[in-house]
């Protein structure tokens, strides 16, 4: 995602600074049912009313059993569980307002597919941001890091991704944007219900859905990829120049990185806390940003959440200490979408804003690879974006060309629609280039700053 202009907002740490190990990691960065579960998909269906700032959801969850299983915990946040079951095993369950704890009757068989069903209600404290101001009625999903729990019971973490549909319904003058394609639509008694799925497993924080009144124009990549801009109709003219270049962005990244993993590719006009979050195959951005303000350059930001389909998106990262395999790769590769359009003068100045920036960032404390954030927002940071960006500029350098950008393609091509490690990018680094690149990756991405001869 982007913060403001250069993609970040750099944040303060209010605790003491000093040795990494005085803080304490958040305890919404790990997955406690990694190795246990393996969620294969969410099948939502929600209720939408303008009048109100409650919603009303139905989610089935279906999951496989990676190991013999009695107990397993689900993420929801501050909502009122109505009912939940299992068609197929008795269960009971409880809820302390942050998990839901389910305690089968029996143990469950490793490899068993079980669905739970819950249904529940109430208002969202985050993750769903519903307005209605002057009539103008706006529902957007908004998960980056750990927030999907407040709207929808799920395990909240990027390891476990998997395939999502939403049905919503709410009155039949709204539109409605999702995940995927659009299955089906349908009116009955003036309201509306719309139907999205995507079949690529995806993660948590990518899983959303947006209502409001939209303007839709439909466009296509030169490759084919069908395009699809959904902005307030008060903004569509201004939005339509802001979004020229789009189509060769989706063209350049799929001719050098391999072909985009889902089935369009929307960009939605939102309410959202960033400048630009990139929802799989739906991206949002600020409906107060500079893509909707006339003489702005909003251009760069548009790259990088392109770019995160491929990165972020389609390959995601395992755990949430390594983001600069999403925000480090989304960086460097909208710097490269500049250098191929428009030259090495403007990939240069690109390069040395970024390391500008990277040092005027004070001090640089962690390394890019870190789990001790007390906060998982702490995450956005320049070690995460520029300096991982440089880091990929550095390793470009240090290969040639040719070796990182098959490096590039072997990675994506490996990693698509599954999840990464640092680890996993080096070894396919290492085999293309046939390099040992362990200190070079551990001087980078395991000590604090830039490594001298960059500086």
């Amino acid at each position: 995602m982007c913060w403001f202009k250069r993609c970040l907002i750099f944040l303060v740490f209010t605790g003491p600074l000093g040795d990494p190990l005085a803080y304490s990691q958040d305890p919404e960065s790990y997955n406690p049912m990694a190795g246990w579960v393996d969620v294969l998909q969410y099948d939502l269906e929600i209720w939408l009313d303008p009048a109100s700032a409650d919603i009303k959801g139905k989610q089935i969850v279906t999951l496989k059993l990676l190991k013999p299983v009695q107990q397993l915990n689900l993420n929801l946040e501050d909502l009122i569980v109505d009912t939940l079951y299992c068609p197929t095993a008795g269960l009971n369950y409880s809820y302390d307002g942050s998990s839901i704890r389910i305690e089968f009757n029996r143990r469950m068989a490793r490899n068993k597919k079980l669905d739970i069903i819950i249904r529940y209600h109430g208002q969202p404290s985050d993750g769903m941001i519903l307005k209605n101001q002057s009539g103008h009625f706006t529902a957007f999903a908004d998960n980056w890091a750990s927030r999907a729990r407040n709207w929808f019971p799920c395990i909240d973490h990027p390891s476990d991704k998997a395939s999502f549909q939403s049905t919503v319904h709410l009155p039949r003058e709204f539109e409605v944007i999702g995940n995927g394609s659009k299955l089906g639509e349908s009116e009955n008694l003036g309201q509306r219900t719309v139907i999205h799925r995507i079949d690529q497993p995806i993660a948590t924080y990518c899983m959303v859905i947006g209502a409001t009144q939209f303007s839709i124009t439909r466009t296509k990549s030169p490759g084919g990829l069908p395009l699809l801009y959904y902005t307030y109709p008060r903004d569509s003219v201004v939005a339509m120049g802001s979004f020229s270049r789009i189509p060769d962005m989706v063209h350049f990244y799929d001719s050098l990185i391999g072909p985009y993993a889902y089935p369009q590719l929307a960009f939605v006009q939102s309410s959202t806390r960033f400048g630009g979050m990139e929802n799989s195959s739906v991206i949002f951005l600020n409906d107060g940003g500079r893509v909707f303000k006339a003489q702005s350059e909003p251009e760069e930001l548009l790259a990088h959440e392109v770019a995160h389909q491929w990165f972020g998106d389609a390959v995601t990262l395992s755990d949430w200490s390594e983001l600069w395999l999403s925000e480090g790769f989304a960086t460097y590769f909208s710097a490269l979408y500049f250098e191929s359009r428009e030259g090495k003068i403007r990939f240069d100045s690109i390069i040395n804003q970024t390391k500008k920036e990277y040092l005027n960032q004070q001090p640089h404390l962690y390394p890019v690879i870190f789990n001790g954030y007390p906060r998982l927002f702490q995450l956005l940071n320049a070690e995460n974006y520029q300096k991982g960006g440089l880091f990929l500029h550095a390793l470009r350098l240090k290969i040639g060309d040719p070796a990182f950008f098959n490096s590039i393609r072997k990675y994506y091509s490996r990693f698509k629609n599954k999840n990464a490690t640092s680890f996993d990018f080096r070894s396919v680094v290492e085999s293309v280039s046939r390099q040992k690149l362990k200190p070079f990756f551990n001087r980078w991405l395991e000590h604090a700053g830039l490594p001298e001869q960059v500086k």
